[in-house]
C-alpha cells in the first residue's frame, strides 16, 4: 500500500493520506456502477432519475444510496432479505408465458387491428399457462408492449398499452421526452408486440407479510466508527429485525442483518414500510459540506462524468438519427471542451472528428459571439471541418451567471448533402460546391429558437442541393437533441461543482493530459526521424519528427503544392492525424 501510495505521490505532485485513497477508490466504485446503470437505461429510454432504485445482494445496501445520489435518484428500497433475494425470488416464482410477435406495420387509426393482435397473443399465452396446470381463473395479463419507431430508424422505444389506448400517440409522447424532438412528417412503424401473460402470485405472498407497527424512532444496538464523506465519526448501529413498520432513521447511519448491511449516508432519511421494507428518501437540505477527495480522485471522477455525458450524447443521437452512416457504420462522435475551445473529454467515436473538434470550436468562436441558446452548424473546411457530408454542432454551456464554462458538440456524416453525384463527395471535384452543400458557420439556434427554415433554405440552394433534404433534417434533429441533452447534463454539473471548481477541474485535467504525455516521450532516448511519401501525382509528402526529452517536434515542410484536386489535408485534418499518434503512443484513456 505504502509503495503505491508512493507512486501516486510521484503521479500527482502531491501526497495523499492512505484512508482517503482508499475512500477515493470507493468513489469511483460507486462512480463505475452508476456509469453502468445509467448506460443501459439510456440505451432503453429511460431517465434514471424519474426512477426509484431496489438495492439488493450482500453489497447492494452498502453502495445503493451513493450510487443513487450520483444517478440524481431520490428514492432507494431496500426489501426485505436483501441480501437473499435471489434465492427467494427462485423459490417463490410464479409462471409466466411470454409472447413476442414481429408486426413491422404502419400505425394507422384502426384501434380494434390493435387490440384483435393483443388479444390473439394474449390467449396463446394463457393457453400455455393452463396446458402447465395454472386454473384459468388466476391467469392475468401483466403487460402489454409495443416496439415501435419511425420510419427509417432502426432503434424501437418500447411503449405500455394498455386495452384501448393509442399505441401511436403513446410512443409520440414517450419519443418527444426521451429525445426532446420529433424527426418530421414521418409515418410510424409498429415493428413487434409482447405480451405476459403470469399465474397469480402464491409463494411469494408469504415473503410479503407485513411487520409489527411500532413507535417511529428506534434507538440503536450501538455504534461504530466509520469514515463517511471524508471524516471519521461515530455512526449508529440499527438492527433490521428490530425495526417496526413506521420506524424512522436520519442518516448517517448503518442498519445491519445477517446477510448484509444498509449504510445510510448523511442527507438521507429512512423509514420502515407495513411489509418490512427499508424506504429511504433524498433530504437535499439536510446534505452535508462537499467532501473534499485526493486531487488523482478528484479529476477522475470529474473525468468520468463529463465522459459519460459525451456517450449519452452519442447514444441519444444514434437512436434517434434515420441514416444508415449514423445508426449503423456509426459515423459520428460527440465531445466536451472548455470555454477556450480545447478538448475535455470525448466518446470513444471516430478519430478524426475529435481530433479537429477543438479547432472548429476555437475557429467558430473567431467570428460569432456565442450566447445562451444557441447552437452553430457548421461544416466547413475552414473552420475545422472535415469533409463536406460531416456536420457539426456546436453549443455553448453558460453558468447561472451568464459566463461561458464549456461547450458541447457533435459531428456526424450525412450520406447525401448535395454536390455533382449522389452521395456527394465526387473523386473529380475542384471546387467545394461541386461536393456539396457548404455551411460556413450557421446559428441553428438562436436564444433557444431553431432556425429550421434557413437551414432547409441553404440545402436547397445552389447549384447543386441536396437530394436527401428530409433525411438531413431528420439526422439534424437528432444531433440538436443530443447537443441540448449534453447542454442540460454539463450545467447539471457546473451547478453541482460551483463555476469556479469546474474551470479549475477542467484545467487540472488538461495539465494531468499534458504530464502524462511529457512523461511518456521522457520514458524515450532523444531521436530525430525523417521519412517521406511520393504520392501518385509526383507530389511530396515529408515528414520529420525531432524528441529532446519531453517534447516533440512534428514538421511537415517541403510538402508539394496545394493539390488543383480534392486531396488537400486541411489543418484540421492534420492536427487530428497528429493528436491520434499522441493517444496511442500514450496508450491511455485520455483526451488530447
Amino acid at each position: 500500500a505504502d509503495a503505491l501510495l508512493e507512486r501516486l505521490a510521484e503521479a500527482t505532485g502531491h501526497r495523499e493520506e492512505r484512508d482517503a485513497v482508499l475512500e477515493g477508490l470507493l468513489d469511483l466504485a460507486d462512480e463505475t456502477m452508476a456509469d453502468a446503470i445509467r448506460r443501459v437505461s439510456i440505451r432503453e429510454g429511460y431517465d434514471p432519475a424519474l426512477h426509484g432504485l431496489v438495492v439488493f445482494g450482500g453489497a447492494g445496501p452498502q453502495h445503493g444510496f451513493a450510487v443513487a445520489r450520483r444517478l440524481g435518484i431520490e428514492r432507494v428500497v431496500v426489501p426485505r432479505n436483501a441480501g437473499l433475494l435471489s434465492a427467494l425470488g427462485l423459490a417463490g416464482a410464479r409462471r409466466e408465458e411470454v409472447i413476442v410477435e414481429q408486426v413491422l406495420e404502419i400505425l394507422g387509426d384502426d384501434l380494434g387491428e390493435v387490440e384483435s393482435r393483443f388479444d390473439a397473443a394474449s390467449r396463446r399465452a394463457a393457453a400455455r399457462l393452463i396446458e402447465q396446470g395454472v386454473a384459468a381463473g388466476r391467469v392475468l395479463c401483466l403487460r402489454r408492449q409495443a416496439g415501435i419507431r419511425f420510419v427509417g430508424q432502426e432503434a424501437t422505444l418500447t411503449v405500455d398499452v394498455p386495452r384501448g389506448a393509442d399505441p401511436r400517440a403513446l410512443f409520440v409522447e414517450r419519443y418527444r421526452s426521451v429525445f426532446g424532438h420529433l424527426p418530421g412528417q414521418r409515418e410510424v412503424e409498429w415493428v413487434s408486440l409482447r405480451v405476459v401473460m403470469a399465474e397469480q402470485e402464491t409463494l411469494a405472498e408469504a415473503f410479503a407479510a407485513p411487520v409489527a407497527a411500532g413507535r417511529a424512532a428506534a434507538r440503536p444496538a450501538g455504534h461504530l466508527r466509520c469514515r463517511l464523506d471524508g471524516t471519521w465519526r461515530s455512526v449508529p448501529v440499527f438492527e433490521r429485525r428490530r425495526l417496526a413498520a413506521g420506524t424512522s432513521i436520519e442518516g448517517p447511519a448503518l442498519v445491519a442483518e445477517a446477510h448484509s448491511m444498509t449504510v445510510l449516508p448523511d442527507g438521507w432519511s429512512l423509514s420502515v414500510s407495513e411489509a418490512g421494507h427499508l424506504v429511504g428518501r433524498w433530504r437535499a437540505a439536510a446534505a452535508g459540506a462537499a467532501v473534499t477527495r485526493p486531487r488523482a480522485v478528484e479529476i477522475e471522477l470529474f473525468s468520468r462524468r463529463l465522459g459519460r455525458i459525451a456517450e449519452e450524447m452519442g447514444e441519444a443521437l444514434r437512436r434517434s438519427a434515420v441514416s444508415t452512416n449514423i445508426r449503423q457504420r456509426l459515423d459520428y462522435s460527440c465531445a466536451l471542451l472548455d470555454s477556450g475551445g480545447r478538448l475535455l473529454v470525448n466518446a470513444p467515436h471516430v478519430p478524426v472528428h475529435l481530433g479537429s473538434l477543438g479547432l472548429c470550436a476555437r475557429a467558430v468562436m473567431e467570428v460569432l459571439a456565442l450566447q445562451p441558446g444557441d447552437t452553430v452548424l457548421t461544416n466547413h473546411p475552414a473552420f475545422g471541418g472535415s469533409h463536406l457530408p460531416d456536420l457539426t454542432l456546436l453549443s455553448p454551456v453558460f453558468d447561472h451567471g451568464g459566463a461561458l464554462r464549456a461547450l458541447v458538440a457533435s459531428r456526424a456524416h450525412h450520406a447525401e448533402i448535395g454536390g455533382r453525384r449522389p452521395g456527394s463527395m465526387p473523386p473529380d471535384s475542384r471546387h467545394l460546391a461541386e461536393e456539396g452543400v457548404v455551411f460556413p458557420p450557421l446559428l441553428l439556434m438562436r436564444h433557444g429558437r431553431a432556425r429550421w427554415q434557413a437551414v432547409r433554405e441553404r440545402l436547397t440552394a445552389g447549384p447543386w442541393p441536396t437530394r436527401a433534404l428530409e433525411d438531413n433534417l431528420a439526422d439534424l434533429r437528432a444531433a440538436l437533441a443530443a447537443n441540448l441533452a449534453g447542454v442540460r447534463a454539463t450545467e447539471r454539473l457546473i451547478a453541482e461543482r460551483g463555476a469556479q471548481a469546474f474551470d479549475d477541474l477542467c484545467r487540472r485535467l488538461r495539465q494531468r493530459v499534458e504530464q502524462r504525455v511529457r512523461a511518456r516521450l521522457a520514458e524515450r532516448a532523444p531521436f530525430a526521424v525523417h521519412t517521406e511519401e511520393i504520392l501518385d501525382d509526383g507530389s511530396r509528402l515529408p515528414i520529420a519528427i525531432e524528441s529532446d526529452g519531453d517534447r516533440l517536434r512534428v514538421d511537415f515542410r517541403g510538402a508539394g503544392a496545394v493539390d488543383p484536386g480534392n486531396l488537400n489535408a486541411t489543418p484540421a485534418i492534420v492536427n487530428s492525424v497528429v493528436l491520434y499518434v499522441l493517444r496511442v503512443m500514450l496508450g491511455e484513456d485520455l483526451p488530447l
